[in-house]
């Protein structure tokens, strides 16, 4: 009871004490306000601020004390990567689960991107480096082989026949429409590769415009030809490196290689010039009026004869047609089809006639090939000079040492000059080679092109490989051969060279593998013991004689049956011969061999019918006149005498060679012992078959006068000089003989008739046959040509290796040079001139099958042979 009496007295004292107090009490976070009631409280807000340093902007926030700020969304910021944010410092990141009691700034940090770099970025910036530096200039793409930024190895590829992988442009054909053509280069880096195409705009060739002139001195450098030195005007287009020459400035220059008989005449009327002459053929008793027209608006070179281009020839020294007559067109047999006019269409090779001034101009060797080098006499440019050249001189000559020195000695060729030997070497080939229809050959462009890449290139040796490697195995022609390096070479530079069978083809291979040079060489050495042991002439028997003849040679020479003086004067250059040579007054025939250079006159002078003992007494005249025997100069093992007249000193060599039993005379108007070093009377006597058959028959007359056969040997004979065999067959017949031709020139056809004069002894009485082999070619297949034509005798042997053309020169704008067969093809002639059976003619380019067939085990036995050429004997 007291304890519930206690309870209920403590609840009143509370209701008693909460009776006195009214102010409420707030629950759930509440506070009272100014009016003492619950209200939720009005909290502070702070504002959170975000600065992205350059970033992107982020919106700040408003945060209510104590609360928390949001993370917001990563700014950005070009070239940086966004990184923390931070407040003070920027090593920390911000807490975003700080609560906010104040006003804050929130930074950003970024790291400076550094992006991740593959191979491939490293090529895209070599890429792009040539695509801003593609054109080196307006005809070649720069080519690099390696990225100029991060060293990609870069290879080159296009389908283009324009392109060169050189990166060389040829201009498209007048006329054509621009066209795009596509170059892909491919980069390597490591592992990674990527190509790149660019789009090339292929234009076509402009007109020529010339700009500037240089002055270059001109030196002939022949003895062939009389041609004053003197200064020549080329002319070429800004910038540029081939050189264009006016043509009557060209005609100019050839004074002294021109008739002087020829008279021209010239005219130029609106940019087309006309030159013309007239000609005599003594031969034909015909004057021919020969045109030539030169149309820059047409640009077209026409002529209407061929014989335009080297009948003005003129040749003051050589005597290479000696005894060699022409018959005219009355003798029976006699045949000419007149071909076509000839034309050359020069926008065919992108190459131009040029009116400037209004006179025309011509590519400089445009001009030499068309009006020099088809005679033989030739205008070298080397950048410094204008060279005259007799066809293409000899390794060792100080022409070729001339020739080759130039200030473009090991340097780049110019682009244009590139284009411009290209384009020669098409011109040259579709023009002059007299094989390209037997060939069937439209254009040698496409064979060119496929070579593009080397012969379009800066590097003169990636040129002369290419060109070596087409003339010997593309063309494939043994009458075609590499001659001459560019003087954009080393000028000591010998060019390629032939060291191995490999790098010929397979027909020039033949020349010299099976039955060929080698194996008969080998045969010879069977029969003979060695090559060198190999006789002048064997006799089968007391009436059948075998004659070796393994050239057809000639040397420039005058002949008389006595002792002429004048002709001694001409060659020494002395006012009167008799103050340096006794006179010979033995002897039945002088040979005089023209045996001088640029440096020393030299006369060799070979006599026959001399007695030995004559000898001694002509050289007690020597001394008799002044003469001094020199014997003890130690540069030489062979005496010699020496004389002093009007202050120049002759160095003499008398002796008499019991092989061909002829008295031997040598002058020459200094002392140079190397010439008596060097002296090979039996070679000078093999040098001119004219000579060497007369002094041969002279032997074999004497030791068997009732000789009836004669087997001339052509197994070992390549062929050489057309005149010389023209005199050869001098000794077979004393019948005008006749030579066929093809001329591709102009497709026309001739059969004309040669008649050898008394000069050359002839052996007609006795019965000819020819002993013949592959290695039977050029000269010596002509020779076979006109024995069965004109049936003069029996082919003995194998087959002979053909060889339908003879030989011209090509002189190339890079200085290269090469000879090749020309448009004069030798041919057979079958038919009687009849309606009925009218005249064909046959090319002689693949040789000849023989009458009686022989292997080359057996074809210098003697009974084999004899069994065919005198079977009576049997």
């Amino acid at each position: 009871m007291r304890k519930i009496a206690l309870l209920l007295l403590l609840t009143v004292s509370i209701f008693t004490l909460s009776a006195c107090d009214n102010t409420p009490v707030c629950t759930d976070g509440q506070v009272l306000n100014e009016k003492e009631v619950c209200v939720d409280p009005v909290l502070d807000t702070f504002t959170v601020t975000f600065n992205t340093n350059d970033g992107t902007t982020v919106a700040s926030q408003e945060v209510e004390d104590g609360s928390l700020a949001t993370l917001p969304t990563e700014p950005t910021k070009e070239g940086y990567t966004f990184t923390l944010w931070f407040t003070t410092d920027d090593t920390v990141d911000f807490d975003f689960t700080t609560p906010i009691t104040a006003d804050i700034t929130i930074n950003a940090y970024w790291t400076l991107f550094v992006p991740e770099i593959t191979d491939e970025d490293l090529i895209d910036e070599d890429i792009q480096y040539v695509i801003d530096n593609l054109m080196k200039e307006p005809n070649l793409i720069d080519m690099i082989t390696r990225g100029k930024i991060n060293r990609s190895t870069i290879s080159w590829s296009t389908d283009s026949i324009y392109i060169s992988t050189t990166g060389i442009i040829i201009p498209l054909p007048k006329g054509d429409a621009d066209m795009v053509a596509e170059v892909t280069a491919t980069f390597s880096l490591r592992d990674t590769e990527k190509e790149h195409t660019f789009n090339i705009t292929l234009e076509a060739q402009e007109d020529v415009v010339l700009a500037t002139t240089r002055i270059i001195p001109f030196e002939n450098l022949t003895t062939e030809y009389d041609v004053e030195d003197t200064n020549v005007d080329l002319m070429f287009e800004a910038n540029g490196e081939v050189p264009y020459i006016k043509l009557t400035d060209f005609f100019d220059l050839l004074e002294g290689f021109i008739d002087p008989e020829i008279v021209f005449t010239d005219d130029t009327t609106d940019g087309i010039l006309v030159y013309q002459y007239q000609y005599y053929d003594e031969d034909e008793d015909y004057t021919y009026d020969l045109i030539l027209t030169v149309n820059s608006i047409e640009n077209t070179i026409s002529v209407n004869d061929p014989a335009f281009f080297w009948a003005y020839g003129y040749s003051i020294e050589t005597n290479y047609g000696r005894h060699i007559e022409y018959m005219d067109d009355t003798y029976p047999g006699y045949d000419y089809v007149e071909g076509d006019d000839i034309s050359y269409d020069l926008d065919e090779y992108n190459m131009d006639v040029v009116l400037n001034g209004g006179e025309v101009y011509l590519p400089y060797y445009i001009a030499n090939q068309l009006f020099a080098g088809s005679s033989y006499y030739n205008v070298y440019y080397n950048y410094d000079g204008l060279y005259g050249i007799y066809a293409i001189p000899a390794d060792d000559s100080d022409e070729m040492a001339t020739i080759r020195t130039s200030s473009q000695n090991s340097q780049d060729i110019p682009v244009d000059m590139v284009i411009h030997n290209f384009n020669m070497i098409a011109f040259n080939l579709d023009t002059f080679y007299g094989l390209k229809d037997i060939k069937d050959v439209e254009t040698f462009y496409t064979e060119l092109y496929d070579r593009k890449d080397n012969l379009l290139s800066q590097d003169i040796a990636d040129i002369e490989e290419e060109l070596f490697d087409f003339i010997y195995k593309g063309l494939d022609d043994p009458h075609t051969s590499y001659r001459l390096s560019s003087f954009y070479n080393s000028k000591f530079a010998s060019g390629p060279e032939l060291t191995s069978i490999d790098q010929l083809g397979s027909r020039y291979k033949a020349m010299y593998q099976t039955d060929g040079f080698w194996d008969v060489a080998d045969a010879i050495d069977v029969k003979w013991g060695t090559f060198e042991d190999r006789p002048d002439f064997w006799f089968l028997d007391s009436e059948s004689v075998v004659i070796s003849l393994d050239d057809f040679n000639t040397v420039d020479m005058e002949v008389s049956y006595t002792y002429d003086k004048v002709m001694v004067e001409d060659i020494l250059e002395v006012t009167d011969a008799d103050t340096v040579l006794p006179q010979v007054t033995q002897g039945s025939k002088f040979w005089y061999y023209k045996s001088s250079t640029l440096d020393e006159n030299i006369l060799e002078l070979l006599i026959k019918d001399v007695n030995e003992t004559y000898v001694t007494d002509y050289k007690a005249a020597l001394v008799g006149l002044g003469a001094t025997l020199i014997t003890d100069d130690e540069t030489t093992e062979i005496d010699y005498y020496s004389i002093s007249v009007s202050g120049i000193t002759y160095m003499i060599y008398v002796t008499y060679d019991t092989e061909y039993d002829i008295l031997y005379i040598n002058v020459v108007d200094e002392i140079n012992t190397e010439i008596l070093n060097d002296m090979d009377i039996a070679a000078s006597v093999y040098s001119d078959n004219g000579v060497y058959l007369e002094l041969v028959f002279d032997q074999i007359m004497i030791e068997q006068p009732l000789v009836e056969n004669v087997l001339l040997d052509l197994t070992y004979n390549g062929g050489g000089n057309i005149g010389a065999l023209y005199r050869v067959l001098g000794f077979i017949t004393d019948e005008p003989y006749g030579v066929s031709k093809i001329d591709r020139d102009t497709y026309g056809y001739s059969t004309s008739y040669v008649s050898i004069d008394s000069g050359i002894p002839s052996y007609a009485h006795l019965k000819w046959s020819l002993l013949t082999t592959q290695v039977t070619y050029s000269a010596a297949n002509e020779l076979v040509a006109i024995f069965i034509t004109e049936d003069l005798g029996d082919i003995i042997g194998m087959k002979t290796g053909g060889g339908a053309c003879s030989i011209t020169p090509v002189l190339l704008p890079s200085g290269t040079a090469f000879t090749m067969s020309s448009n004069s093809i030798g041919a057979t002639r079958t038919g009687s001139g009849t309606v009925e059976d009218p005249y064909e003619y046959h090319n002689t380019e693949f040789g000849f099958e023989p009458d009686y067939a022989l292997t080359l085990n057996v074809i210098y036995d003697e009974a084999t042979l004899l069994a065919i050429i005198n079977p009576a004997v049997e």
